[in-house]
């Protein structure tokens, strides 16, 4: 997955602001050759969601994040888009700048999401 590193903190800042009630969690979903993948979040009383324009060429996916880990390591990486790479929603995902360096990438584990 290929992204916009500027549009992708603008959304995860805005979605974020709910998370800070469900434990940072944020589910990111994707399907296959879509244009767009989405960040949203989920509580009893509220619901946040922002999507982003993106490359993605995989199979569907479903995962949770950490949103506070996945803002730093986007805050850290100096590349305009940020590439994700990931197996499946529960191994590790990477992310890199597009650019890929071996200087500059960060590994985050997905959280569980419950139905």
């Amino acid at each position: 997955l290929l992204a916009d590193r500027k549009e992708l903190i603008q959304a995860l800042r805005q979605v974020e602001i709910s998370a800070r009630y469900t434990n940072k969690l944020v589910e990111v979903s994707a399907e296959k050759n879509a244009g767009s993948f989405t960040l949203s979040t989920k509580g009893e009383s509220f619901e946040s969601q922002a999507e982003i324009e993106c490359k993605y060429k995989g199979e569907d996916i479903r995962m949770g994040l950490n949103a506070r880990y996945l803002l730093q390591s986007l805050y850290a990486i100096p590349s305009k888009n940020i590439k994700w790479t990931f197996k499946d929603s529960s191994s590790a995902m990477i992310l890199k700048p597009e650019q890929c360096s071996q200087e500059h990438y960060y590994l985050l584990m997905p959280m569980i999401l419950v139905k």
